[in-house]
């Protein structure tokens, strides 16, 4: 079953896109592409649950983690200082190169294991400044790697834990079973949030661990969600031809950026989600119980 892993177009486009996606009724869906916030996990969850997390348990993080000279952390820290400097005078101007750097070799007041050992004053003053950038990406809606991949280790330890349970919607365990064993297709995620991120989420369900499911994990890494050029890349990466995968997402521009590669497009409309605009040419869905529905019927 597994195989190797911006804006809206104007209506001019619409009559094309109608055809392409008539033509593709005619053929199986083998590949279903998910969204997962607004789509397979509420859009609540994420912002009621895991962001808060961050913003609650940031500061204990960091600090338990550099106390224990953890390399995860300190990569992380590089990782976030090297974005802030790229982002230049738009982010908070702090001076965390030169703490990581005395994280990294060699400024601090003790040794350890041949490593130089923040002094209690050094570890505040970096996790201080950590603290003021990631608020601030997260404030601004910041979605690049450094911050996700932050965000998913923290998120680990609070899965693992059992402080948090990733919320599915109650159609979509019945989906996946019915793909994967009825149907023989494969399903795959595309999400913003990191890969570690994803498969924490679904290891770590309400409904039990659902990884099992899936034959891979796509994020931004990848490309851009609203880039036509991602989803071609991803489909090169599945094996698969465009037309013979079904991408769902709660994101108009995702939908038009994958309809401009070629795959089919189901909207997720999901309490919580954007309203469509008037005229969008696409399915739409409120639950997973009428994909295949949709998906087996002639023109829209």
């Amino acid at each position: 079953m597994k195989r190797a892993a911006e804006d809206c177009h104007a209506d001019s486009d619409d009559s094309k896109r109608q055809k392409a996606n008539d033509n593709a009724s005619s053929s199986a869906v083998r590949d279903y592409l998910l969204d997962i916030e607004g789509t397979t996990t509420s859009i609540s969850f994420v912002a009621d649950v895991l962001f808060p997390y961050v913003r609650d348990h940031l500061c204990s993080h960091l600090t338990e983690r550099l106390e224990g000279q953890d390399d995860e952390t300190i990569d992380d820290i590089r990782a976030l200082a090297k974005q802030a400097r790229d982002d230049g005078e738009e982010a908070p101007q702090i001076d965390v190169s030169e703490l990581v750097k005395t994280v990294a070799g060699g400024k601090g007041s003790e040794q350890s294991n041949g490593r130089a050992r923040l002094s209690t004053e050094e570890r505040a003053r970096l996790v201080a400044a950590v603290q003021r950038f990631v608020l601030w990406c997260m404030d601004n809606d910041r979605k690049m790697p450094a911050l996700k991949a932050l965000q998913g280790h923290m998120w680990r330890a609070a899965y693992r834990s059992g402080l948090i349970k990733g919320h599915v919607y109650a159609d979509v365990l019945p989906f996946l079973e019915a793909a994967t064993t009825q149907q023989g297709a494969s399903v795959w995620i595309y999400s913003s949030g990191s890969v570690e991120a994803q498969k924490l989420l679904f290891a770590h369900s309400e409904k039990g661990d659902l990884t099992k499911f899936f034959s891979g994990h796509f994020d931004t890494m990848i490309g851009s969600k609203l880039a036509a050029e991602s989803y071609t890349t991803i489909c090169k990466q599945m094996g698969a031809e465009p037309s013979s995968v079904l991408f769902v997402t709660d994101n108009i521009k995702e939908a038009y950026a994958a309809d401009e590669a070629g795959l089919r497009v189901l909207v997720s409309v999901r309490p919580g989600t954007m309203a469509l605009p008037e005229g969008h040419s696409f399915k739409a869905i409120t639950s997973f119980e009428h994909i295949h529905d949709l998906v087996n019927e002639k023109g829209k």
